[in-house]
């Protein structure tokens, strides 16, 4: 009787160390260990940098040239044996441009063929001035002044010089000339015409 407890017992003994090392094993199927790897990820940026445009320097003003202008001749008031007229120039470029003091001219006939004695005397009385003409339609002018009184060396009793029909018109600072027609009549004195320096504008 004794002998059957005593093996009872070894046997539950075994049982519980035969469950013992089924656990050590990791036999329990129930729990999962899971790795994770993460990578870091890099972005990649790109900038493009433009260079600013430099500005563009407005071209430089200079003097006016014929190809930039047109010419009028206005008749002024007369009395006394003087003559008065207006000379207006009109820029009819794209482009702004300079004068600076006095128009040179010559008188001509014979439908400017032939030339006539012309003498552009400046008024040095007058203050010049450098004065801009604006692009399209911009204006200067200057005053012309001449006599009908025969002078020095001149007939006393008929015209003095033949009528002219047409004027060489040369701007300040140009080295070339418009032609424009002349209705003023003649000029006496050997052609004197006194002339003031440009001004800006259309004249009085």
């Amino acid at each position: 009787m004794r002998r059957s407890r005593g093996l009872v017992a070894q046997a539950g003994m075994f049982a519980l160390v035969a469950g013992m090392l089924l656990t050590a094993c990791g036999g329990g199927g129930d729990s999962k260990t899971t790795t994770t790897t993460s990578s870091p990820t890099t972005t990649s940026s790109t900038t493009t940098t433009t260079a600013p445009l430099a500005p563009t320097a407005p071209p430089p003003v200079t003097t006016c040239l014929i190809s930039q202008l047109s010419a009028s001749l206005i008749d002024g008031t007369a009395g006394a044996g003087q003559r008065y007229a207006t000379l207006v120039f009109t820029n009819t470029s794209s482009r702004a441009c300079l004068m600076f003091g006095y128009v040179g001219m010559q008188l001509l006939t014979n439908n400017g063929v032939a030339m006539l004695p012309t003498n552009v005397v400046r008024n040095e009385g007058v203050a010049k001035a450098e004065i801009t003409l604006p692009a399209n339609g911009g204006q200067a002018f200057t005053t012309l002044h001449w006599s009908v009184v025969s002078g020095v060396g001149e007939p006393q009793d008929v015209q003095c010089q033949p009528t002219p029909d047409t004027v060489q018109i040369t701007p300040p600072d140009e080295g070339d000339f418009l032609v424009q027609p002349w209705a003023l009549g003649f000029v006496c004195q050997m052609g004197t015409i006194d002339v003031n320096p440009m001004r800006l504008g259309i004249g009085p």
